[in-house]
């Protein structure tokens, strides 16, 4: 690598850059006093969603740090919420955190006060970047960088979008970062470019990505304007780091990546959400786009009319022009250059470029967000200008030159801070920014309600505020609230709520417009309103301003008992009432009406009037709803003002009083006068059954959970389900996030009206624990631990690396250089994501379905390991003269104890298992079976019928009947074998001394002794991946054709025989001829195929001859069998397990081809019902479901219990009492051996950085194709239909695979006995 090129640095560049900062403050200063911003007027810089959103999310840091939220979870989002992309988006920049200095009642001077930091922290930062090119470059007019610096920070899109703050960051580490990559080009292997990168992408993704994209075009730029055919390694080494530099800052970003993408699609990118589409393909008037290069022209942030805010400074642009013909500065650069600022003016101006900039979605207002990448291109081309054309001014001589240089600067900075006036005038403008006093008075009427709620309550509730000063006063105020406005909304809840009559709109949900069975139902023990309330809540207190705290006797808790796993009625209905009275019947499971409709007439009085004369049906509240094509209206009753109408925040159920059983109620409608006729399209007029709805929820709160303890994300309590309740209810919007536990005991949770969690709990008093952690933490938390590890041994290499380990792995690179090939690239790669997979797959399935303490077990298991396999290396000559005794011992008692456990154990066969086992005994016994039936649907199942048929003839040869302990002996002896063919497997690729290892871990494996009377497909095919895989080095080892023909024909046998009884064997080869791809061996490849091909042609046709000739017909097994795309299908749904509504829709059609058409249909709409993220989310719960659990389900063969009553029912049986405890220790033995397996893959990928395929081409070679074989398995079951027992027969290679990693481990780590 090129030595770094060190550039010398001045006391005065930073001066010189302190004055940037300090300038560009005083300039800003001067702007909100010309504009009338505090302090130097009345007005507060909170505008649109800096008042709506940025301030409320900059107040919510409080309440983590107070503990009351978490960083990942908030109730004062949408009801309860992942808080995690909202602290990615709008706040996880370090200098959000300077707000919590300030009392929420100083929130706007907060904001002004980061606004105003930001600001000079963006001049700041290109100063720096400046003063680096132009020692770069050798000039010394470093003084001259203060005047694109002023020009950066005051150029139009940071005045036009310093409402939007957080994007600020962007802008302000933009020239930093590419300050790193500068340092790259000069031999650097790229500290600051890593950290500056990450630290974006940590403080805003958003701005992130688009940085991201235009460092990777200036990076292209940079290369080929240095490009010299001479210095090609040179270019290499560079892009190398690039690349290594780049990808470790992704990965050290991705705990909050990750988090907020996942976050994401259950918002912006969820199938729910259909975002803002132009109708046009291009957004403006190409010739338009120019104007904006002019001083002070603001035309608009929304969707119409908007141009891109890229204006810079008169100075910047005249420069920016010389630029392009200065000759000292190379021709490529310079149409590099101009090809980026084209690119950005098409991407402009085209829509699906625009989208792209913008990560795929169109923008809802605040359009061309990347609009500040044109403009620091122009000032770059500048600020290059400036520096090749110092030469030639200092000639004019030291006075002049400052001189001219002051003048310029002071220019620039009276144009660029008109400019930014302008820029903010125009925003006001358009959307008018708020007083002081406005904030000032919201504080005053609704902050000490708040307190007084909470001080006189600390229980788990919501408040439900009815008036606002933003979208997140819940944010703001510190509460649990219902009101949320984001980008990273819950897509569910701003669905359901509009159809029960809330407030929502767009982003935006509330809880306007809520009636007291909704406020009940949600947990709102507490209003704040403006006006008056029914009668069934009770005012607590009022402040002179107007607000007034009300508390719901009614609210339920945000958990409580109830019958069963719930579904919600209809809830698209026109009548939003009537959705209420669905969504509280499908909760309680009994039909009935809360609300009395009202008789009415309509009366139009006039074009923009209407009436309505009402004749109140009950004593109790009225409620109005109506449609009509209207935006605003005002509502009276009896003459008096009610509330307007037909607002987002009013177009729900509104409240008109409380009346009595036949009063007469007038009600008017005025619209704005406009000239047209209004009416309604719709109305509805009810009055609310306050008693009906007491008894209910009085019924409901009697099973309430009484919480003990909430904090963050985290609620504990109990509660108690009588008899007839088995399901326990909440409020508590649905996220994957959550990880409740009954008892201690992990509980899967559904969803009620697909937006809240429900989860089944049995009768009696339990225990309740729900804890929230952002989905793709854990992943993203590996990745980061994982680049923050590379990143140290990258970057800290020289400085903290010791000598003597440097000139080991000096050696290494050499060798490696010399032996490294693409083989052995393609086969780390390999390697590397298995490990990456495998390891990310171990920690959700702790984590997700187990407890901490299942690392605890894991690391038990492999201390054991390491401890005997140590004793194993002691005693290894011993091993080698007694090898055949011993083994022969071993295999004898695995034999006997396998034989004795399925006497005990044995079992009559069930469902599939038992027509297996039935028509094997008929066809026996009588040469023929009758249930044809089953297997024209599961034909899969013939080869296990003919093996057995085959063991129950032979056996009633010698006058043997039972069948059951025939057909167990033999797979007890099937199990032996294949323990044998691990054993040699392992001694073939290691030593004795792993074989013997391989066969302790069957020893310790518990389930290896209770699989003989489970003779079903997935334990009686466990020997031939393993004999496979045997055959296959006897193979690779034959001396002579002969014996490689017999070895190919015999290990096809072995594959042809395993895939008739389960199918999957077949991964197996297929794991063989991938190892065969990578070693390029093609005469050998051809071979094995060959041999496989004419084996399954061979016994397919005779096999296949006999059934279809003598027991089935061809043409009714064509029209009855089931389609592969069925199991596909069937895995789409749920946790990809059995489902038997998608059998019986299998089975509805009579017509094939109308039965595969409707079949592939039904997977293209899971498919588009879940989306990627609910794709890739299936995917993890089956990988999880399919190797969590270490009894792979044999339970579910045992469900009847045991033939003979012993001590192991109450172990094996699922409802034995000890069974929890036996499959935690199973899993947990499991568990470790899967560890060793994935720390055997990372150490390969180790060696072979270290050495290439030269050093460890056998073990490497050979020894990737157990591992792969597993990893081909976990992705078949991704796709198919999922269970635990299903990776049964492929347990041996998880076992050969942790063999080798142990002799990893050993050779890495221990010396040799």
């Amino acid at each position: 690598m090129k030595e770094e090129k060190k550039i010398p640095v001045k006391k005065k560049n930073g001066l010189i850059c302190l004055c940037a900062f300090f300038l560009a403050e005083i300039i800003m200063l001067c702007i909100l006093k010309k504009d009338g911003f505090y302090p130097f007027g009345t007005k507060s810089m909170l505008i649109m969603d800096m008042k709506n959103q940025y301030v409320e999310f900059l107040a919510s840091l409080r309440s983590i740090l107070r503990g009351d939220d978490s960083l990942f979870f908030s109730w004062s989002r949408s009801m309860g919420g992942n808080y995690i992309g909202i602290f990615a988006y709008y706040v996880a920049s370090p200098l959000s955190f300077l707000t919590v200095f300030f009392p929420v009642s100083k929130m706007p001077q907060a904001v002004e006060f980061l606004t105003v930091l930001k600001i000079g922290l963006c001049s700041l930062s290109f100063s720096v970047y400046g003063s680096y090119l132009t020692r770069k470059y050798g000039k010394t007019l470093s003084f001259a960088v203060l005047v694109p610096s002023v020009c950066y920070a005051f150029m139009s899109y940071t005045m036009v979008y310093s409402l939007s703050i957080m994007w600020l960051d962007g802008v302000i580490m933009l020239p930093l970062i590419l300050m790193g990559l500068e340092k790259i080009f000069d031999g650097a292997r790229g500290l600051q470019y890593v950290i500056c990168l990450t630290l974006l992408f940590i403080s805003n993704y958003y701005t992130g990505y688009m940085v991201g994209i235009f460092t990777g075009l200036y990076f292209l730029v940079r290369l080929i304007s240095e490009y010299k055919k001479e210095d090609q390694k040179k270019e290499l080494s560079i892009l190398g780091r690039f690349t290594v530099s780049s990808l470790l800052s992704i990965a050290m970003a991705a705990p909050i990546l990750i988090c907020a993408m996942k976050d994401l699609m259950s918002g912006k990118l969820s199938n729910v959400y259909y975002g803002y589409e132009p109708e046009n393909t291009t957004n403006f008037v190409f010739g338009q786009f120019f104007t904006k290069l002019l001083h002070g022209r603001y035309d608009s942030i929304t969707n119409t009319g908007a141009l891109p805010a890229v204006y810079c400074g008169f100075v910047m642009l005249a420069l920016a022009l010389v630029y392009l013909v200065l000759h000292r500065i190379k021709w490529r650069e310079k149409i590099g250059m101009v090809l980026i600022l084209c690119l950005l003016v098409v991407s402009f101006y085209v829509v699906k470029l625009d989208k792209v900039w913008h990560g795929f979605q169109y923008p809802n207002w605040f359009p061309y967000r990347y609009a500040f990448l044109f403009s620091f291109v122009v000032i770059y081309m500048a600020l290059r200008a400036m520096i090749e054309l110092s030469d030639r001014a200092w000639k004019l001589g030291r006075g002049p030159v400052y001189a001219g240089t002051v003048v310029v600067l002071l220019g620039v900075s009276v144009e660029m801070g008109s400019n930014g006036a302008a820029m903010l005038q125009g925003l006001g403008n358009e959307f008018g920014y708020g007083e002081m006093a406005d904030y000032d008075q919201f504080i005053s009427k609704t902050q000490s309600l708040v307190k007084d709620i909470q001080n006189k309550d600390k229980g788990l509730y919501r408040i439900n505020q009815k008036y606002e000063y933003s979208k997140n006063d819940a944010m703001l105020l510190g509460y649990h609230g219902m009101t949320h406005y984001s980008s990273t909304f819950n897509a569910n809840i701003n669905s359901l709520t509009p159809r029960l009559g809330m407030g929502q709109a767009y982003f935006w949900n509330s809880g306007y417009c809520s009636t007291p069975l909704l406020d009940s139902l949600f947990g709102c023990k507490y209003t704040i309103n403006d006006v008056a309330m029914p009668s069934c809540y009770t005012k607590m207190k009022s402040t002179d301003e107007g607000g007034v705290s009300y508390e719901n006797p009614m609210a339920l808790p945000f958990a409580y008992a109830v019958g069963q796993e719930r579904t919600a009625g209809d809830l698209n209905q026109q009548s939003i009432f009537g959705n209420q009275n669905e969504f509280l019947n499908g909760i309680t499971g009994e039909p009935k009406s809360y609300f009395v409709n009202c008789e009415y007439t309509t009366t139009q009085e006039a074009a923009s009037v209407w009436s309505y004369n009402v004749t109140a049906a009950a004593d109790a509240p009225m409620y109005l709803y109506m449609q009509a094509g209207v935006s605003y209206a005002q509502v009276y009753v009896n003459q008096n003002p009610v509330n307007c109408y037909f607002t987002d925040e009013s177009k729900g159920a509104l409240y008109l009083g409380e009346f009595k059983q036949g009063e007469s109620v007038y009600i008017q409608v005025a619209v704005n006068d406009d000239g047209n006729t209004y009416a309604p399209s719709y109305t509805e007029i009810v009055q609310l059954d306050v008693p009906a709805l007491q008894e209910t929820i009085i019924s409901l709160g009697q099973g309430g959970l009484q919480v003990k303890k909430s904090r963050g994300g985290t609620i504990s309590g109990t509660i108690t389900l009588r008899e007839d309740q088995q399901e326990i209810m909440t409020s508590i919007p649905y996220d994957e996030g959550w990880i409740i536990k009954v008892d201690g005991k992990k509980v899967e949770y559904t969803k009620y009206a697909d937006t809240f969690l429900q989860f089944p709990c049995s009768a009696g008093e339990h225990t309740i624990t729900m804890h929230y952690v952002s989905p793709g933490f854990h992943t993203g938390l590996l990745l980061g631990i994982l680049g923050l590890i590379l990143t140290f041994l990258y970057l800290g290499w020289d400085r903290f690396v010791p000598d003597q380990v440097k000139s080991v792995c000096r050696k290494a690179q050499t060798k490696a250089k010399e032996s490294c090939s693409a083989r052995s690239i393609l086969l780390m790669l390999l390697y590397a994501l298995m490990t990456i997979l495998f390891a990310n797959l171990y920690i959700r399935m702790c984590l997700n379905k187990y407890s901490v303490g299942m690392f605890g077990r894991t690391l038990l298991t492999i201390v054991l390991s390491v401890g005997v396999y140590w004793l194993l290396g002691r005693i290894n000559g011993f091993l080698e003269k007694r090898e055949k005794w011993i083994l022969g011992i071993f295999l004898g008692v695995m034999l006997v104890v396998q034989i004795t456990a399925g006497y005990y154990m044995e079992i009559t066969p069930q469902w599939d298992f038992g027509s297996v086992f039935n028509a094997a005994v008929e066809w026996a016994e009588s040469g023929d079976f009758t249930d044809q039936e089953y297997f024209y649907y599961f034909n899969n199942n013939l080869g296990e019928l003919g093996a057995l048929t085959l063991i129950f003839k032979l056996v009633r040869m010698f006058g043997i009947h039972q069948y059951n302990t025939a057909a167990m002996v033999v797979n007890a002896l099937l199990n032996v074998l294949m323990m044998l063919c691990v054993y040699l497997i392992c001694k073939r690729l290691v030593s004795v001394r792993s074989g013997f290892f391989a066969l302790f871990i069957f020893m310790v494996s518990i389930p290896s002794y209770m699989g003989a009377s489970v003779f079903y497909t997935d334990v009686f095919s466990m020997l031939y991946p393993a004999l496979v895989f045997w055959l296959y080095l006897k193979l690779r080892d034959a001396a002579d054709n002969k014996h490689r023909i017999f070895y190919g024909i015999a290990m096809a046998l072995a594959a042809w025989a395993g895939s008739e009884i389960k199918f999957t064997v077949m991964i197996m080869v297929v794991a063989i001829v991938v190892e065969l791809l990578i070693r390029l061996d093609w005469k050998r490849l051809c071979f094995v195929l060959a041999c496989v091909a004419a084996v399954f042609v061979l016994c397919n046709g005779i096999y296949n001859a006999d059934i279809y000739n003598n027991h089935l017909d061809k043409e009714t097994a064509k029209q009855m069998n089931t389609p592969l795309l069925h199991w596909v299908m069937m895995s789409m749904q749920g946790d990809g397990s059995y489902n038997g509504e998608d059998y019986e829709f299998t089975r509805g059609f009579t017509d094939t081809e109308e039965r595969d058409t409707a079949i592939k249909e039904r997977i293209r709409e899971r498919m588009r019902g879940l989306g990627v993220s609910g794709m890739l989310k299936l995917a993890e719960t089956k990988a999880e479901k399919c190797f969590s659990d270490g009894t792979y389900d044999h339970a579910a063969f045992f469900y009847h219990g045991l033939a003979r009553q012993c001590f192991l029912d109450q172990y094996v049986c699922s409802d034995g009492a000890k069974f929890e405890s036996y499959k935690k220790l199973c899993t947990g033995i499991f568990f470790g051996f899967f560890v060793l397996m994935i720390l055997g893959g990372g150490i390969r990928v180790f060696e072979l950085i270290q050495g290439g395929t030269a050093r460890v081409s056998e073990k490497a070679l050979t020894g990737v194709i157990p591992q792969l074989s597993v990893f081909g398995l976990m992705l078949f079951l991704m796709m198919w239909e999922t269970n635990a027992r299903y990776i049964v027969n492929f347990i041996p290679m998880i076992y050969v695979s942790a063999a080798l990693g142990m002799d990893a481990l050993s050779g890495r780590f221990c010396r040799k006995a």
